[in-house]
């Protein structure tokens, strides 16, 4: 599985968006988060599934934590 990036311009935004992009075998697209600018700051919108609530965090909390998933486990 390959992640991409896909840059859109949503017309609800006044900054671009970076999209997590994954092709899935059946040939569709599956976008499980987005990262854009909210009031100055780079936040990380991943999305759940459907009827459940999507999850914000700020970008630089998101990645602290994969860094210390990584430390812990050695990588």
């Amino acid at each position: 599985m390959a992640i991409r990036i896909s840059v859109g311009y949503p017309p609800d935004l006044e900054s671009p968006i970076a999209e997590f992009v994954i092709p899935n075998d059946d040939g569709t697209i599956s976008t499980p988060a987005v990262v854009y600018r909210e009031d100055g700051k780079l936040v990380i919108e991943i999305y759940s599934k459907a009827g459940a609530a999507d999850w914000k965090l700020a970008l630089s909390d998101f990645v602290q934590a994969i860094g210390d998933a990584m430390t812990r486990l050695g990588a």
